[in-house]
């Protein structure tokens, strides 16, 4: 069929694509308008894939993995297999991905923290999609790297979002409060607004406290976090929206899944260069947004020099020190942020 063949590639990288936008799409480079059941047939034509395909696909991925190390010199590719005993064939278990370029952005344009999240792939052909997902100087999602596991197992993560935990902890203590007292808990800045919203959990719930409090703070607790993640995420929004892209993908052979985030990848980059290269400041567009927003409430606090280089702030009742020496404010954002809180702000805009 022609329409099969001629739109593949589009097929193949929106499978949920509908067929009106397909006929659209198909009028206007052609001028032909095709009946409902044959963009039907095409869609289905393409996406008709067999078990056998994705075996196939899985036994490619060797090859593939040995082509990116030859074609993109300091990309990683492994895969793990799986033989139950000595001459027994070998069966697939997982495959571990990420470009060279994925690394080296990593390392120069994001900050030093990774959300993981795994996509469970296509019912039939069982397995998940795992993700780790950084965020760019301006919040954005900056894929690290991506792997096929068999599961999402312990043996694969290392730690555990809030999200999650929040998810385990109603499973085991029900009741909606444990979860919403978790969430207020874990973006607290300062150690004490965590401590007040920690023991708000405790009364409602103390085996739910029990269970949260045997997780180092430093994976969940905002205010435990090191000051050099400079990172103020708690969730894993990130990785989710990294997912959305899954959801065209998923139902593919291994191989077409490497392949359309790897496509998807090249054009977002792409995108971002271009973005980059408009920009008129050098600060990244969401962070002029935060300081544009935190102006707003300067007319709510005063300063008080206690010093050249650190401050008095009143904030409502309550007193924060600013040293703008060492960059940080007792309010405890500026440092985690690495963005000037209101109090920061307040003194570096009053000391121009």
């Amino acid at each position: 069929m022609w329409v099969a063949r001629r739109f593949k590639p589009l097929i193949e990288e929106n499978p949920v694509i509908d067929e009106k936008l397909l006929g659209r799409e198909i009028h206007c480079i052609y001028g032909l308008v095709l009946p409902a059941y044959i963009l039907y047939r095409a869609k289905n034509k393409v996406l008709n894939v067999t078990k056998e395909d994705h075996k196939r696909s899985y036994n490619n991925l060797y090859a593939y993995g040995f082509i990116v190390r030859q074609k993109n010199s300091g990309s990683l590719a492994l895969i793990k297999t799986l033989t139950p005993h000595l001459g027994a064939p070998s069966s697939f278990q997982r495959f571990f991905l990420s470009f060279q370029y994925q690394k080296a952005g990593f390392m120069f344009v994001c900050t030093p923290f990774i959300e993981l999240d795994g996509y469970h792939m296509n019912e039939k052909f069982h397995g998940v999609i795992l993700s780790a997902v950084a965020m760019d100087a301006n919040n954005g999602a900056f894929p690290v790297a991506i792997s096929i596991s068999e599961s999402e197992c312990n043996e694969f993560w290392g730690w555990f979002c809030v999200r999650y935990l929040t998810s385990n902890m109603q499973r085991q203590y029900k009741g909606q409060l444990s979860g919403l007292y978790l969430w207020n808990t874990s973006d607290k800045s300062t150690k004490g607004e965590f401590m007040e919203e920690i023991t708000k959990l405790q009364e409602v719930n103390n085996d739910a406290y029990n269970y949260i409090m045997k997780v180092p703070l430093k994976h969940w607790a905002l205010h435990a976090f090191e000051n050099y993640v400079k990172s103020d995420h708690v969730s894993n929004n990130i990785s989710e929206c990294f997912n959305v892209w899954m959801e065209k993908v998923r139902a593919q052979p291994a191989m077409s899944i490497f392949k359309g985030i790897r496509r998807k990848m090249m054009q977002r980059m792409a995108k971002r260069l271009e973005e980059g290269r408009n920009r008129a400041s050098n600060i990244p567009h969401l962070v002029n947004k935060k300081l544009s927003e935190k102006q707003d409430d300067l007319r709510f606090v005063s300063v008080l020099c206690a010093s050249d280089k650190e401050f008095g702030v009143k904030d409502d009742v309550t007193f924060y020190i600013v040293n703008l020496d060492s960059n940080i404010c007792d309010y405890g954002l500026w440092e985690l942020y690495d963005i000037p809180c209101k109090h920061a702000l307040a003194v570096l805009t009053g000391t121009r």
